[in-house]
């Protein structure tokens, strides 16, 4: 849907009194998008891109590394440990967990492209739906008022790199996932990213927390540019 991206661009034109984007500049960025969902890279079936790749040290450690994971247990994200921001100002534990989850997630789903053999499959829909269980993908830093957490999605940092990985997984595997973990991840990904991203251009206050999508900080770039490279990658 192209219109994620007009809007988007339309409306950070609106909510900058210095900015005017015309309407042929937004024709020319409608122009320039594909077709059909594009990510970074090429897709895994696309094997003179991967097999090189598989073949290098590089490549090698990677499909050994996850395969590693094979036989262990999906790592644990415990709610209480996101709750200990809000009573304690301790992050770190929530967040070391959360890193061993999508982590591991981006591991297999790499060493699937590098081997495509199935091999990592199973492993991934384990993954994939323990992040679609997640109560957010938010962190708990950066949801003070537990309002992801209570079951409102707003996007941060983390969350928008969440989301990217997601993409990238489904743009690369494609339909060696199974239909319903694919169903699954595209349905996260529009309840908690595109939804509140479109609703805050649009002027809803309900996601005031999107304060970077006007910011001089880095998380203007880093926000934006990972749900639109989410949005490029699945949304035709």
């Amino acid at each position: 849907m192209k219109k994620l991206i007009l809007l988007a661009a339309a409306a950070f034109a609106a909510g900058l009194a210095s900015a005017a984007i015309s309407q042929t500049r937004l024709a020319e960025i409608e122009a320039s998008l594909p077709e059909t969902p594009r990510a970074d890279g090429a897709p895994a079936a696309d094997r003179a891109k991967w097999t090189p790749l598989a073949a290098t040290k590089d490549g090698r450690s990677a499909i050994a590394t996850a395969a590693q994971l094979l036989a262990k247990p999906v790592p644990d994200v415990p709610d209480s440990e996101y709750l200990e921001f809000s009573q304690n100002g301790n992050r770190t534990h929530y967040q070391k967990s959360l890193g061993r989850l999508t982590g591991g997630f981006t591991k297999l789903y790499v060493a699937e492209c590098l081997e495509y053999k199935g091999r990592f499959i199973a492993k991934i829909v384990d993954y994939a739906n323990a992040i679609c269980a997640l109560k957010s993908w938010t962190l708990p830093a950066h949801d003070g008022s537990l309002s992801c957490f209570k079951g409102t999605p707003h996007i941060d940092l983390g969350s928008a790199h969440i989301s990217q990985s997601f993409a990238f997984c489904l743009a690369w595997l494609g339909d060696a996932l199974p239909a319903e973990t694919r169903a699954k991840m595209y349905s996260e990904l529009d309840r908690r990213t595109f939804q509140p991203y479109l609703a805050h251009a649009r002027g809803e206050k309900t996601y005031r927390q999107h304060w970077w999508f006007h910011g001089g900080s880095n998380w203007n770039s880093v926000c934006n540019a990972c749900v639109v490279r989410t949005a490029l990658a699945v949304i035709p």
